[in-house]
C-alpha cells in the first residue's frame, strides 16, 4: 500500500505519513491502532525486533505485548493527554512505584 492511499485511509496527509515513517512524528496509540487495521496486521508487528535489555539485567517485555495488556492502550491514551512534564514524570515513578511494591510482595514467602 502507498503512503498516500495509506494516509488517506487514517484522514491524514501524506506528508503526516511519511513524517510517521522517519520518526519525525510520533505515532499516538489509538493511530497506530488505526494503521495495523487498515494494514490488517496486528498492532504487535510494528514492535518486531525491539531491542531487550543487555546482559546486565532482565529482558525487557516487549511494547507489542505490553500494549495488549488489559488497560494498557487506555492508560497510554489517557497518559498521552496530560500536557504537564512534571505531571507526567510523577505519573511514572508512581506506577513505577507500583510495581516495585508488587515485586516485594511476591518476594516474600510466607511458608
Amino acid at each position: 500500500m502507498s503512503q498516500e492511499a495509506l494516509a488517506d485511509k487514517i484522514g491524514v496527509s501524506f506528508q503526516q505519513v511519511q513524517k510517521y515513517e522517519k520518526g519525525t512524528n510520533r505515532v499516538g496509540a489509538s493511530r497506530l491502532t488505526m494503521i495495523a487495521n487498515v494494514l490488517q496486521s496486528p498492532i504487535t508487528a510494528f514492535f518486531e525486533g525491539v531491542a531487550t535489555a543487555g546482559s546486565r539485567g532482565p529482558k525487557l517485555r516487549s511494547p507489542g505485548n505490553l500494549i495488549t495488556e488489559p488497560f494498557a492502550l487506555r492508560l497510554v491514551e489517557a497518559f498521552s493527554e496530560i500536557e504537564d512534564v512534571n505531571v507526567r514524570r510523577a505519573v511514572v515513578e508512581f506506577v513505577q512505584a507500583l510495581g516495585s511494591v508488587r515485586r516485594k510482595h511476591s518476594s516474600v514467602r510466607t511458608d
